[in-house]
């Protein structure tokens, strides 16, 4: 009986052989397993706007509207999504021209109908003046018109 050592060539190359072999199948499984478990990345645009999106040009994931957008699609299986922050004309030209899947929430009018579906209302806002006390401590007389806080 001849006994190989085990750093003869040619055991060394049956033991590269066969670790290429494994490491292979391990990368193949493991890039099944995530091509089964990709996601799908929306693309979403917004102008720097604290407290709603925060952060210069570029990704952001902080801000109300972020964090509301991260919430859905958390409870979405399978999808995520990225905002980037640019100018606002920009962004609304992207959003037309199809580079990005939506633009985070603002307001309908006729001319973002042509090119953007919306939602029913995902972020309630309530919006108050501040005033001094020791100028107005009637409080401002204010109809509701904001003609009338005009000077």
């Amino acid at each position: 009986m001849s006994s190989c050592p085990r750093t003869c060539l040619h055991c060394l190359s049956r033991r590269i052989a066969s670790t290429t072999v494994a490491t292979l199948a391990l990368v193949w499984g493991l890039a099944v397993a995530s091509h089964a478990h990709a996601e799908t990345v929306l693309k979403f645009c917004y102008d720097p706007y604290p407290p709603y999106a925060l952060g210069d040009e570029g990704p952001t994931d902080d801000g109300l509207k972020v964090r509301v957008l991260d919430m859905v699609v958390s409870r979405i299986d399978g999808v995520d999504a990225e905002v980037t922050l640019m100018p606002w004309a920009r962004c609304q030209h992207e959003a037309r021209e199809g580079n990005v899947d939506g633009i985070l929430p603002l307001f309908q009018n006729d001319e973002r109908r042509e090119y953007l579906s919306f939602t029913n209302g995902v972020f309630a806002e309530r919006s108050m003046f501040w005033y001094s006390r020791e100028k107005f401590p009637d409080g401002i007389p204010w109809g509701g018109d904001f003609a009338d806080l005009a000077h």
